[in-house]
């Protein structure tokens, strides 16, 4: 019920956001990439392909609203870095259940944008500061895991890099900075 199955929609394939309320029309790309993760696992853990056609209709949208161009404007790359973890996570939750590596090259250009994208911490607003170092932190990770996957170096350097600079930022005052919680990540990202 939480995907749109309307082959007719340009959503087709997409995570609605929330059940009612201001969100329950928003389909955005990190909730699809999320739900591809979630369902890939499944697939993994028991073998079983129960959801397939859902993952198949949620690659449909992904496609169609990938993760380096969901919303945001020029420069503040937040949302769009949060998404392309997504991304890589799920590509490789994806070939890990099911063999299959149809979306390594949407997976790499996740990684690229990661790499090309790095949020700044060193901004004054402590909500984007804040905001920032978390999906640093989640992108940085996921980077790494898919870097090491692939065998590439330049962006585990890249993954290193930046979560060193989360690492310092968290070095601040870590007892008050990895209690955080803002958005939908914390500082335990």
């Amino acid at each position: 019920a939480w995907q749109m199955r309307d082959p007719a929609s340009p959503h087709y394939g997409g995570m609605i956001e929330a059940e009612s309320g201001d969100l329950g029309g928003v389909i955005q790309t990190d909730n699809t990439l999320e739900a591809i993760w979630v369902w890939s696992r499944y697939r993994e853990l028991t073998g079983r392909t129960t959801y397939d056609d859902n993952v198949v209709a949620a690659w449909v949208y992904c496609l169609r609203y990938p993760a380096w161009l969901e919303e945001g404007a020029v420069g503040d790359d937040y949302y769009r870095v949060h998404n392309c973890a997504w991304g890589l996570t799920a590509v490789l939750q994806y070939a890990a259940a099911t063999g299959d590596d149809t979306y390594a090259s949407h997976a790499l250009t996740c990684a690229n944008y990661i790499r090309s994208h790095s949020l700044n911490l060193n901004v004054t607003n402590l909500w984007t500061q804040r905001l920032y170092a978390f999906c640093k932190g989640w992108a940085a990770g996921n980077l790494y895991l898919y870097a090491e996957a692939v065998g590439d170096a330049t962006l585990l350097a890249a993954a290193l890099d930046q979560g060193q600079n989360v690492l310092s930022w968290l070095n601040v005052d870590p007892a008050t900075r990895l209690g955080y919680e803002y958005w939908a990540m914390s500082a335990g990202t």
